[in-house]
């Protein structure tokens, strides 16, 4: 195909394609609020890196671990076991269990899909813009500014 002047696109080289994915990673550099997919970045897996005035501030990742998995993950990487939340989150369906772990600034959230033993991963600095959506609530106008009720890191 090449030597009849065809271009050939092999599933590695899809990032080339993705131009919404590049405007978004162009706004991050230009210091905007924006979550640029992980699709440019492989390593980070499935999921989203969210930026705030040209910081990467937090994650939402999709892991292929099962949620206990990810969950021992945490409390190895954080030093604690996490503190079981009842949240609901809008346009998500109901989360069987979640599991949070907040140090320095930055909270860490486990959620169990609903339909599988799969997970989902919050990560990030506990700090406005993305601190509503580490906290699971989906207005940032409804987030109390209130002390986090987390228990701290020892």
């Amino acid at each position: 195909m090449r030597r009849r002047g065809f271009s050939v696109i092999n599933k590695q080289d899809f990032s080339i394609l993705d131009v919404d994915n590049c405007k978004q990673v162009m706004a991050a550099l230009k210091g905007e609020n924006v979550n640029v997919g992980a699709r440019l970045a492989s390593e980070l897996g499935k999921g989203g890196a969210f930026f705030s005035s040209g910081n990467l501030v937090a994650f939402d990742l999709f892991p292929d671990s099962p949620y206990s998995e990810v969950v021992a993950d945490m409390e190895r990487r954080f030093g604690f076991q996490g503190q079981k939340r009842s949240i609901q989150r809008s346009a998500w369906p109901s989360v069987k269990e979640q599991m949070e772990w907040q140090a320095g600034g930055v909270l860490a959230a486990v959620l169990k899909t609903p339909s599988s033993n799969g997970a989902i991963v919050y990560l990030g600095y506990l700090r406005p813009p993305y601190d509503w959506l580490l906290l699971g609530t989906s207005d940032p106008k409804l987030l109390s500014r209130s002390p986090s009720k987390l228990k701290p890191a020892p």
